[in-house]
């Protein structure tokens, strides 16, 4: 399911000990480093479950309750928060496999596969359609009618629903119990067809989000940096973090992934290496939907509502003032830009 390439140790069986060949034995490694490993999976799992439960629950009620959702911004975050929350309650399950073993049946293990491929292209294709959104507002000063543009947006969120449900289809038809580990993961294939289809999904579902992403802020930096009014761009700043974030904790894992399907080690202390630093990347991967809602914090008006929404505030007292969501809004349409050297404000 994850990518964990199980290494096969066997033993020839022989008859008679006088008819021992030793050049056909193949000596197993020892194995108890995956039991605790395995354990400190789950312990980290529970953890990231716990953080991410709370802290999108928290986003989400913010959300609701003190912001527009009209505003594309807190339309494409509120279904980051979803995503993040979809990825989480997978986590249990999970949980349960690095403990005992997968004891849920196939039709559950196919769900929950999906779900973590579905989170994690849409979470992906949302990042993108941010950044794409920022880099048309900033860039091109393409400040459309506020319902085209939240009709566009709309259609941008279903699609990329869509989308990444199709996507996932494979993976969840191809999820299975394995009858020899009792656990829940991908059926076995042939090796070469799993690189391949692991490497194309490396190409579409990574890098070229990537170039993307890295030629559109490249031109949002440039025209920020041109501008008298930087201190309008907290919006850009904050949707940069995100992504950066998700890139750093997906990038270590897609690349040991690639590593470990192409590597034939035999050698029990590189396996142990190997495996190790697998489980470390895999945790670092998966930790990513805890730390949306920690970010979401670097922005003053999120903290503002945050602390609302515990002190139980009436409704009246909302920050609604024009001055306040141009100045710390993380919803804040850019629309001043640096024209000949001169900010110009639409």
């Amino acid at each position: 399911m994850d990518g964990n390439q199980s290494y096969s140790n066997y033993s020839g069986m022989v008859d008679d000990y006088s008819e021992y060949d030793e050049k056909e034995l193949v000596y197993l490694c020892e194995t108890e480093y995956r039991d605790s490993a395995s354990s400190a999976t789950a312990a980290c799992y529970a953890i990231i479950f716990c953080l991410s439960l709370a802290g999108n629950l928290v986003v989400l009620c913010a959300l609701v309750r003190f912001e527009d959702l009209k505003k594309v911004t807190n339309l494409f975050v509120l279904n980051l928060a979803v995503l993040d929350l979809v990825f989480a309650v997978s986590l249990p399950f999970w949980i349960t496999d690095h403990l005992y073993s997968w004891v849920f049946g196939n039709a559950l293990c196919k769900l929950v596969s999906g779900l973590y491929f579905i989170s994690i292209y849409s979470s992906l294709m949302f990042l993108v359609a941010m950044t794409v959104e920022r880099y048309i507002v900033i860039v091109h000063m393409a400040l459309t009618q506020h319902q085209k543009h939240l009709l566009g947006s709309r259609v941008v969120c279903t699609m990329i629903w869509v989308i990444s449900i199709s996507a996932s289809v494979r993976e969840m038809v191809l999820s299975r119990i394995l009858p020899d580990q009792y656990t829940c993961d991908i059926r076995d294939q042939n090796s070469q067809e799993v690189y391949i289809n692991y490497c194309l999904h490396i190409c579409f579902l990574f890098i070229l989000p990537l170039t993307v992403i890295v030629f559109c802020y490249s031109r949002i930096l440039k025209t920020v940096l041109s501008s008298r009014t930087k201190n309008r761009h907290r919006t850009v700043a904050l949707i940069f973090v995100i992504v950066l974030t998700f890139f750093v904790c997906r990038a270590p894992y897609n690349v040991m992934i690639l590593f470990m399907l192409r590597i034939d080690e035999r050698d029990c202390d590189t396996q142990k290496r190997l495996y190790v630093a697998f489980v470390i990347v895999r945790i670092l991967a998966y930790s990513h939907c805890c730390l949306n809602p920690l970010l979401y914090t670097l922005g003053e008006k999120c903290r503002a509502h945050i602390r609302r929404l515990f002190c139980s505030l009436p409704p009246q007292q909302r920050y609604n003032s024009v001055s306040y969501h141009v100045a710390h809004g993380l919803n804040v349409t850019d629309k001043s830009v640096a024209i000949n050297g001169k900010a110009s404000v639409k």
